[in-house]
């Protein structure tokens, strides 16, 4: 890491003022027939797998509850709902906020 304007930067810093450079001019262009810039990023979603494994996890409980109540949910509480996302904010301390998104008609 290397010492600039108070504050400790790595190699991955540049990458990302290379990306928010190319947002923010992208963003200032109409979109008629678009820029032809492209920026190319190696993404290491890696380490984002251990924080979205509640996600997967009631993702796919939902699914079988689905599957369970022929597309409805209506058996389950709100109380059941709350308890889901508690427990997904409560087992990682990085994961801050939760939900659960449903298509109008799948719960009361």
């Amino acid at each position: 890491m290397e010492e600039n304007s108070g504050y400790c930067r790595n190699k991955d810093d540049d990458k990302v003022e290379t990306a928010l450079e190319y947002v923010s001019h992208v963003s200032k262009s109409s979109c008629s027939g678009g820029t032809k810039n492209v920026l190319y990023l190696n993404f290491d979603h890696s380490l984002w797998n251990f924080h979205i494994e509640p996600a997967i996890r009631t993702a796919n409980l939902m699914t079988e509850y689905l599957v369970h109540g022929n597309g409805s949910l209506d058996f389950l509480t709100d109380e059941y709902f709350f308890m889901l996302v508690r427990n997904n904010v409560q087992g990682d301390s990085l994961i801050f906020g939760a939900g659960i998104a449903l298509e109008p008609g799948v719960y009361r």
